[in-house]
């Protein structure tokens, strides 16, 4: 042998039942359980697994909380708020579901903790359940927090269906589970039923809660575990997979509320959400334009017509006003279309930059709102520069006409219409210089030509210089 021992005075156990004879200590600490329990890796047991599961996540919870208020005092976008979720504030969590299932309390805190830092404590205007829907589906890649701890967990015990499997742990996987999968698909999952087995057990409270939470998510997608290799053997399905059967056994609503509004605008079902939402976030704009262009698409700003529809269905009492009037042009109910492309600084904006984007697409014909503010030119079959290149001109007057209004209404500075159009102006040719710039520095020109000039369609480069048509 390797000649190695315990070092009993680091070494602890937990007690399983009330009393433990005395001479069965073998020298080592025990503990009772009712304290910090048995730290293991960084989680600790219990005789209760309840309390264990409370425990643990009660303290990766608070640590979820600290990580994400640190982030607070900085100015993220949307969509660097998810990726910090996602990748740094989430997987001390992932790390406790691998082994432990999450309680539901647990599920309601993390849901509104995300909420609140996605939404900097506002009502979060997108449900949850929406944003883990992928980019090119108005989503933002957010992970079903229930779903993903099942997946993780599955995962780790997916090696149960393995014939060839003779880790001890199966034993008792087998008996709590081999029953019950026999009887659901016999053909399947014979070999989990052995002699020692007990038969016709019947899922009650008194079973652990470990196993019978495992086989509710097995019977729901039992499919998944039913693909055989060509030697026989099961094959085990990946958490990634099997995340994504859990997803697709629950009910989406076909349209994101977004689509359903801007669908009644539209009035025919001409709009393209495939390639707007693929167009989302594949733009040469920082972060906070694509978010406002991705909030225009959820009809998430609040215009005066969206704040006076929420204020209704709060129930105020009489004496509630009626929809405000633009405070720009004062003339007309500040709707959606109006504020972004009916009002007299959007028609304006988009006069100016429709040529630009014609030329891009390399078209005569014009696109109708609200096809165009939406970033829909999919009727054009534009090519993947293209798409990125108008769509970063219609993000910038979206930004711009946001600011401009906002300007207007919260700080009564009144925005000119030639004001806002210099700004644009100024915002892509700075763009287009900056491009310019790195390209240069890195000796490759004709990258910048084919990504950001597309046939001098923008500018054009003469004797070293950049010369912008914008």
């Amino acid at each position: 042998g390797s000649g190695s021992t315990i070092n009993k005075k680091k070494t602890e156990g937990l007690y399983i039942h009330s009393r433990v004879d005395p001479y069965a200590t073998h020298d080592i600490t025990w503990k009772n359980g009712t304290e910090d329990g048995l730290k293991i890796l960084g989680i600790h047991f219990f005789t209760d697994l309840e309390h264990t599961m409370n425990y643990n996540y009660a303290r990766a919870i608070g640590k979820f909380k600290i990580r994400l208020q640190r982030w607070t005092q900085r100015t993220l976008s949307i969509k660097g708020k998810a990726l910090i979720i996602k990748t740094l504030a989430l997987s001390k969590i992932w790390y406790i579901a691998h082994t432990l299932p999450i309680p539901p309390w647990a599920v309601l805190e993390l849901n509104n903790t995300t909420n609140n830092f996605l939404w900097s404590n506002k009502n979060p205007p997108i449900k949850l359940k929406n944003l883990t829907r992928s980019y090119k589906h108005g989503g933002l890649g957010m992970l079903n927090i229930t779903n993903q701890a099942m997946a993780l967990r599955l995962k780790s015990q997916s090696p149960m269906f393995d014939k060839n499997a003779t880790d001890t742990w199966i034993i008792f996987a087998k008996y709590w589970v081999g029953t019950h999968l026999k009887t659901k698909m016999p053909s399947a999952w014979q070999h989990l039923v052995d002699n020692s087995v007990p038969q016709n057990v019947i899922l009650n409270s008194d079973d652990p809660l470990f196993y019978t939470d495992t086989l509710s998510i097995i019977k729901t997608i039992p499919d998944l575990f039913c693909q055989k290799t060509p030697s026989g053997n099961f094959t085990q399905p990946t958490s990634k997979q099997i995340y994504l059967a859990l997803q697709s056994t629950q009910k989406h609503r076909h349209r994101l509320p977004g689509e359903e509004y801007w669908a009644r605008i539209v009035k025919r079902n001409t709009l393209n959400w495939d390639y707007i939402w693929a167009t989302s976030y594949q733009e040469y704009n920082p972060n906070y334009m694509h978010d406002c262009l991705w909030k225009l698409r959820h009809r998430t700003h609040s215009t005066c017509e969206l704040m006076h529809k929420k204020l209704s269905n709060l129930h105020t009492p009489k004496g509630l006003p009626s929809p405000h009037a633009c405070r720009t042009c004062k003339k007309a109910t500040e709707t959606f279309m109006h504020c972004f492309s009916e009002c007299h600084t959007p028609t304006h904006l988009w006069t100016n930059i429709a040529p630009y984007i014609k030329k891009i697409l390399n078209t005569t014909l014009d696109t109708i709102q609200p096809h165009l503010m939406l970033g829909d030119f999919s009727s054009h079959k534009p090519n993947n520069l293209q798409s990125k290149l108008v769509t970063t001109l219609i993000s910038t007057v979206i930004y711009f006409v946001w600011i401009a209004r906002c300007n207007t209404f919260h700080e009564n500075v009144q925005e000119t219409t030639e004001r806002t159009w210099t700004k644009v102006k100024r915002h892509i040719s700075s763009l287009l210089q900056i491009k310019y710039n790195v390209a240069k520095d890195k000796n490759n020109i004709h990258h910048f030509k084919k990504h950001f000039l597309i046939n001098n369609r923008l500018g054009k480069i003469r004797d070293g210089t950049l010369q912008r048509h914008i």
